[in-house]
């Protein structure tokens, strides 16, 4: 059921994109039908040249870039771009969407400012897209060499190169977070409620939009970290072999998905800021699932435990069949 539900929302995207390509004049070779990607050290997710772009066939002429229609189709893209990065983190496939398309609709607004915080989520699903794309490139790899020939010790080896693109991905993730400044801290335990959860103490932010901006890239980081080049392209396997290193990665998503959810007692308290957020939730939640304990298991809200063993049973599908 679970993937029959993940095929349909690629099937909805491939068409939604299909649309998008026929409305802002793009020819639609910018979906990506393979289902891998090549990834080299240094590939660039945003400012490269595609050769698939650029309005060959296309069926309308540009949209001028100071109109109000070029703005709705920018928001558009990158949803579009969110929906694809959580399709491929979910499922364990390639992005949907090539990248010349980011080119076209760049990120509305800089890293790091409150009142344009649609900016630093933009730059954000790009560092989650080249994260996919990267995780997508290594399960390929890693099939090639299952009998154990590659010589990792070679200094041009695809092991050594995977392991540069690795830690530029990583070093990024700090980048990104030195950008976001003092507003997208967590508020003090004197201003805000005290909740418990079972992660630890539950942190609140200034707006629900900080809380998913930190619940998406703490979700990015594990899915890094899973995709370490030493790790079999298993997805069970690996999340279990990197749960030292990734508990308290896991255990900040926890401590957001508290604050944000425990603030409403009552379904008439739900406002729809709250709501968005706590439907953004499940993915990073999914994706938690993978190694949270029985113990903690117990604690967790009937919806929470839903999700959790959802994603641990599609996990255990995906290693059984050697997806």
């Amino acid at each position: 059921m679970w993937m029959a539900n993940l095929d349909t929302w690629r099937s909805c995207l491939t068409e939604l994109s299909v649309v998008f390509n026929e409305a802002t004049g793009m020819d639609e070779s910018w979906i990506t039908m393979s289902s891998r990607a090549n990834v080299q050290p240094g590939t660039q997710m945003h400012g490269t040249n595609s050769s698939h772009g650029g309005g060959q066939g296309s069926k309308m002429p540009a949209i001028p870039q100071n109109s109000e229609a070029y703005e709705q189709f920018r928001e558009l893209h990158w949803s579009l771009v969110k929906m694809d990065v959580y399709q491929s983190f979910l499922g364990s496939t390639a992005p949907l969407l090539r990248s010349n398309t980011d080119n076209k609709y760049p990120p509305r607004a800089p890293v790091g400012t409150l009142s344009t915080i649609h900016g630093t989520h933009d730059h954000l699903m790009l560092l989650l897209k080249r994260v996919a794309i990267f995780s997508e490139s290594e399960r390929a790899r890693k099939r090639e060499p299952a009998s154990g020939a590659e010589d990792s010790s070679l200094a041009g080896s695809p092991q050594s190169y995977a392991w540069g693109e690795w830690d530029r991905l990583r070093r990024d993730f700090e980048t990104f977070k030195d950008g976001l400044g003092p507003w997208f801290e967590p508020l003090e335990t004197d201003s805000s409620a005290r909740i418990k959860s079972p992660f630890g103490p539950a942190l609140q932010f200034r707006t629900y939009s900080v809380a998913g901006i930190w619940m998406n890239f703490y979700m990015g980081l594990v899915h890094l970290h899973r995709h370490d080049p030493t790790l079999p392209p298993q997805a069970v396997i690996a999340a279990g072999a990197v749960a030292r290193r990734t508990e308290s990665l896991v255990d900040q998503i926890g401590r957001i998905a508290a604050g944000v959810i425990d603030k409403s007692s009552q379904p008439t308290d739900l406002n729809p800021a709250q709501g968005a957020v706590m439907i953004e939730s499940c993915v990073p939640l999914f994706t938690v699932g993978a190694q949270v304990s029985s113990e903690v298991l117990a604690t967790l809200s009937t919806v929470q435990r839903m999700l959790i063993i959802s994603h641990n049973r599609s996990q255990m599908w995906l290693d059984e069949t050697g997806c």
